[in-house]
């Protein structure tokens, strides 16, 4: 199986996974193999502790930073309480005191926005105002180690298929929340158009709505479906919710104009995905 999935000769996989060996990063067995003939097959496991990875996942009014080793436990977890770019330092740092730096492969940053993930450049943040921010190549310089950053939206999307390998190999993942985003996963990998921005469903008109959008256009699935617009229209119908959870809660308690609300989510969003799969 490494031997495919790697795309190399048998030769150079055992020559590979024999300096992997050597370096302490994995173990190899024999296995049994019971009522077949020939020799017996040799299974190779990573040892777990042996290397170590960052990942830095931006959320709504915080950031959190966890440390992954080699079967992807998670070893140590911090969190912040707001979502300042320059604290990403802060985190890094805190972390790196729980592993030995040498141990440390790569950082992976997860990010809402405008990534231009190819270059590592920051292109857009809503709670940045500066904007093409070469986010991989700062954080490279400081820490000495690869960097990889991407948009939040993709990322989520290749964790669930990767979760889910058994799963149909062609996905659509929506995220909805603040805004709205789309992510395509074909053949079991996340689809990329030339600029990285495929996805930005959240601002495409839907006919027959006109409030008014944060990008300044009317219109926008965002203004129908986004969590701030959804507690506006209960608000300004009589319903007063402070979050999203009201929302649910009045659809629970079958209030009226709360349902009416998820019928035009689910009828804007409909029209969405079908034109994104046909």
């Amino acid at each position: 199986q490494i031997k495919i999935k790697a795309d190399l000769s048998m030769e150079s996989t055992l020559s590979y996974l024999d300096m992997l060996e050597k370096e302490g990063l994995v173990l190899s067995r024999l296995e049994n193999r019971e009522g077949r003939p020939g020799r017996k097959s040799e299974a190779y496991f990573p040892v777990a502790n042996s290397s170590f990875y960052i990942g830095i996942k931006f959320l709504a009014h915080r950031i959190n930073g966890v440390i992954l080793n080699l079967n992807s436990d998670v070893v140590f977890e911090i969190e912040t309480q707001d979502e300042l770019l320059n604290r990403i330092y802060e985190i890094i740092s805190c972390l790196l005191k729980e592993i030995d730096k040498n141990k440390l492969m790569a950082i992976g940053i997860s990010c809402p926005g405008l990534i231009d993930s190819k270059n590592g450049i920051l292109n857009h943040y809503t709670s940045v105002i500066d904007k093409n921010i070469p986010l991989k190549k700062l954080v490279e310089e400081k820490e000495e180690v690869p960097v990889y950053i991407d948009s939040s939206t993709k990322t989520n999307a290749l964790y669930y298929k990767l979760k889910n390998a058994d799963s149909n190999s062609n996905l659509i993942y929506v995220y909805i929340g603040a805004g709205v985003t789309s992510s395509l996963v074909i053949d079991g990998k996340v689809y990329r158009c030339n600029n990285n921005n495929d996805g930005e469903i959240g601002h495409l008109i839907i006919k027959g709505h006109n409030t008014k959008c944060s990008c300044g256009r009317n219109g926008c699935l965002e203004t129908i479906i986004g969590n701030s617009y959804i507690i506006n229209k209960l608000n300004s119908n009589g319903v007063n919710v402070s979050s999203i959870q009201g929302f649910v809660d009045e659809l629970n308690k079958k209030n009226e104009v709360a349902i009416a609300i998820m019928n035009d989510i689910v009828n804007s969003l409909g029209s969405v995905l079908l034109n994104i799969v046909t």
